[in-house]
């Protein structure tokens, strides 16, 4: 009997582009989907030398209580590309070695699996050699705008200055083997990931 091929696939967008909505998909039709920014949350919250690297450089104010204040940083680091660019290099090494050894441990126990890894900063990280494809979930600029006001309460310049320390999609969807357009309905969006899971399996059965 023929092995499938194993497969990494990575699910990346802009904020309020629609990933999770597509990540969320998957794990309804059964595949395990990991979530990079948790895991990159799970760090900051819970990792010394982590915590103490952000206040070596951020000052004493990024945590209160033990805790990170998302205040402090959403408004001192967040908002400045230089500063995002410095957390970063603390976070992503972390999570990228996190990821890869939960992946490897699960092939381990199922040498024939797809696995997805929903990560809204996969070029940003440098981390698209880990993924066999990368699949960019995009819609138009406004429409996200809107839609992070909306689901985050954010303000509208809030969103922006998100944004400004993004890739935009036209560059994301250069390096991307897919991309899926979010700017329909959200059945729309449930009929395009079942299409992307057929021609994934289709490609795993070669």
């Amino acid at each position: 009997m023929e092995i499938k091929k194993n497969l990494i696939v990575g699910i990346t967008g802009g904020i309020s582009s629609g990933k999770s909505l597509v990540a969320e998909f998957l794990s309804e039709k059964g595949y395990l989907v990991l979530n990079a920014d948790q895991i990159a949350k799970e760090f900051l919250y819970n990792d010394a030398a982590v915590k103490n690297s952000i206040e070596k450089l951020f000052g004493n104010d990024a945590y209160k209580d033990g805790k990170p204040d998302i205040r402090f940083l959403s408004a001192n680091v967040f908002s400045n590309p230089t500063n995002v660019l410095k957390m970063n290099r603390i976070i992503h090494p972390l999570v990228i070695g996190k990821l890869e050894e939960i992946i490897k441990a699960r092939f381990e126990k199922n040498p024939s699996e797809i696995i997805f890894v929903e990560a809204a900063l996969i070029f940003e990280a440098e981390m698209e050699t880990l993924f066999d494809f990368v699949v960019l979930i995009k819609a138009p600029v406004e429409m996200r705008i809107e839609r992070a006001m909306q689901k985050l309460s954010l303000s509208r310049d809030e969103v922006v200055k998100r944004m400004e320390n993004q890739i935009a999609d036209a560059e994301k969807e250069k390096g991307s083997d897919i991309s899926i357009d979010n700017s329909g309905s959200t059945e729309d969006l449930k009929k395009k990931t079942e299409f992307l899971v057929f021609l994934l399996l289709g490609i795993q059965n070669k």
